[in-house]
Formats: C-alpha cells, sequence, structure tokens
C-alpha cells in the first residue's frame, strides 16, 4: 500500500466526508419521521444548509463581496480528520429538531441549517482540540 497516497487522500477527503455524513445522517432521520421528502421538503432542506453556510461564511469572512486571498493552505492535525464531533452533533441536534413540536417545514429547513453550521463549528473545534491536544503531549 502507498502510503503516501493514502495520507493525501485522507487529508483531501476529509472534511468533505465528514459533511457527508452529517448531511445524509440529519437527512435520513428527516425521512424516518417525516418519509421520503417531496420537492419542497428537499428544497427547505438544502435552503437551510445553504443558508447555514452563507451566514458561517459571511460572519467569518466579514462580508459577501469581499475577494478572499489565502497565502498557503493550512496543515491539518489527524485526530482533526476524524470528525466525530463534527459529523454527529448536526445529526443528534437533528433527532432533537424532529422532536420539538415546530411544525415539518421549519423541522426540515432548521435541520439543513444546523447542519451547516453545526459541521463547520464542530470541525473547527476539533482542529483546536487536536492543536491543545498536540502542545500537551
Amino acid at each position: 500500500m502507498n502510503r503516501t497516497l493514502l495520507r493525501g487522500i485522507l487529508v483531501d477527503e476529509s472534511f468533505a466526508y465528514g459533511f457527508t455524513i452529517a448531511f445524509w445522517g440529519s437527512g435520513l432521520l428527516l425521512i424516518e419521521r417525516f418519509g421520503v421528502l417531496a420537492s419542497p421538503g428537499v428544497i427547505a432542506y438544502a435552503t437551510g444548509a445553504i443558508t447555514g453556510f452563507a451566514l458561517l461564511a459571511v460572519t467569518t469572512f466579514g462580508g459577501a463581496i469581499d475577494t478572499i486571498e489565502l497565502d498557503s493552505s493550512p496543515s491539518y492535525h489527524v485526530l482533526a480528520a476524524v470528525h466525530y464531533l463534527a459529523a454527529l452533533v448536526p445529526i443528534g441536534l437533528t433527532h432533537f429538531l424532529i422532536e420539538a413540536p415546530i411544525g415539518a417545514r421549519v423541522t426540515i429547513f432548521s435541520a439543513g441549517l444546523c447542519v451547516s453550521v453545526c459541521y463547520n463549528l464542530t470541525a473547527a473545534l476539533e482542529e483546536t482540540v487536536s492543536k491543545r491536544v498536540e502542545r500537551i503531549e
């Protein structure tokens, strides 16, 4: 096995893989509760996810029309690439949203929003924790 190649693949795919688990896991909970969603439900979920991502992007970058130049790619820690929190927290919160009496459309939109916001914030938290663990060692 080419370990260097596998390491590169894991780094390149880590965040997309974690988000897929969070997005689809939450979606499956919604399907379990509401059945297979028709177009309005799918659009509500996707719109919630896009809205969550947009809120994070605008807040993080300080606006919607600024251009951001990154000097170099950040380095990642192995521990942060596992995404237990980033993948599972949105799924858990989706479960609680489903149980809340807020209506199907609001639940579905809120779950999509939760996936984007919670996944990205907890992925950043995982990176912070992994850096602290590294310092402790």
